[in-house]
């Protein structure tokens, strides 16, 4: 990393924030026109999706402007396609599917409330109904289009500045309650 990657600058953490809110609300205004207007088109789910490529394609605009074709570089490689240990792929799966499997059984054991498996996943914000399709839209478009933008661009950039505690607590202010 050069010196310029390595210093704390305001300017990189505003042009991220304001481009990645322009760009994924951009592909999600037909989306809010559609629901709050009386027009003639229909909401897309597919444009609810897409929209979570906003901070991806932010972190990468943002990249290019102030680390250019070298920054960018390193922002692909070591924050975008940098695959974490075995072990921490295992436990970000084990993880979720631990919490799920305890609320489903929790929830059939005390309420008698079992909910129907091939329902699970199915919602009014994705095109689909196969729940393979489901995980792996959640993952793709906010897996990795989201969370590499967020966590992959706004959260190094803070931690240049602030300790581990503060850089949370301002993202988490940016993000609301995501």
């Amino acid at each position: 990393m050069n010196k310029k990657q390595g210093q704390f600058n305001y300017k990189r953490i505003t042009t991220f924030i304001i481009t990645a809110y322009t760009i994924s609300w951009l592909i999600w205004l037909p989306n809010l026109v559609s629901h709050n207007f009386n027009v003639s088109w229909g909401q897309s789910k597919l444009l609810h999706l897409t929209g979570g490529f906003g901070p991806l394609f932010a972190a990468i605009i943002t990249s290019i402007i102030y680390y250019k074709k070298k920054g960018l570089k390193e922002y692909l490689k070591h924050k975008f396609l940098k695959l974490s240990e075995p072990k921490w792929i295992f436990i970000a799966v084990l993880v979720p599917s631990g919490f799920f499997l305890f609320s489903y059984l929790i929830t059939g054991v005390i309420f008698g409330e079992w909910t129907d498996p091939t329902l699970i996943g199915i919602n009014s914000k994705v095109p689909f109904e196969n729940q393979f399709l489901i995980l792996l839209s959640w993952i793709f478009f906010y897996g990795i289009g989201e969370e590499s933008g967020w966590r992959g661009f706004l959260f190094p950039e803070l931690m240049k500045k602030f300790n581990l505690q503060t850089s949370v607590m301002i993202a988490k202010s940016i993000l609301g309650s995501k």
